[in-house]
């Protein structure tokens, strides 16, 4: 990764104090070692539409809540929200969020295509938080494959010049 890659960070959480919190721990987790050369943009958001329409700023990573709670009683669930996410956007990791820890709805959202769940307790900023650490280890080690990889097609494209330049 660059010296300074932002890494785009969803909050979606109805309960404005939560989706601070969450927002303002994350934040923090720059000043640690370990991510001296990111740069998280957290951008925190309410419902699942606003969540949506803002896909185009290609986040990184999703938290989004489960239940999520609408004023006008039609907003979409986490679940809802997930499905059109992975509709237009497959790379995104989303974590789910909720206070449920019914094993059927885990497995419904991993299916779904969420990345994991986590249920809210007194842990679940921490759980969070690992789970950020294991994705961005993740990209990196991708990344890493990824540059391996074209360097030794650079190699044998190299080698490959040598050769037909010797043979003419």
């Amino acid at each position: 990764m660059t010296a300074t890659e932002k890494i785009k960070i969803f909050v979606v959480e109805d309960d404005k104090f939560y989706n601070h919190l969450l927002g303002k721990h994350i934040k923090t987790m720059e000043r640690s070692p370990a991510y001296s050369h990111l740069n998280f943009e957290v951008h925190s958001y309410y419902t699942a539409d606003e969540c949506l329409t803002n896909l185009d700023k290609d986040p990184a990573i999703i938290i989004l809540d489960y239940y999520l709670d609408n004023e006008l009683g039609n907003g979409q669930t986490g679940l809802d929200a997930l499905r059109e996410i992975r509709k237009c956007n497959k790379e995104s990791k989303v974590i789910m969020f909720s206070a449920q820890s019914e094993m059927v709805m885990t497995v419904e959202l991993m299916k779904a295509g969420a990345y994991d769940y986590v249920t809210k307790d007194n842990s679940s900023i921490m759980r969070v938080e690992q789970l950020i650490h294991k994705i961005i280890k993740e990209k990196e080690a991708k990344k890493g494959s990824l540059t391996a990889k074209i360097g030794i097609g650079a190699l044998i494209f190299v080698l490959g010049v040598i050769l037909a330049m010797k043979l003419i």
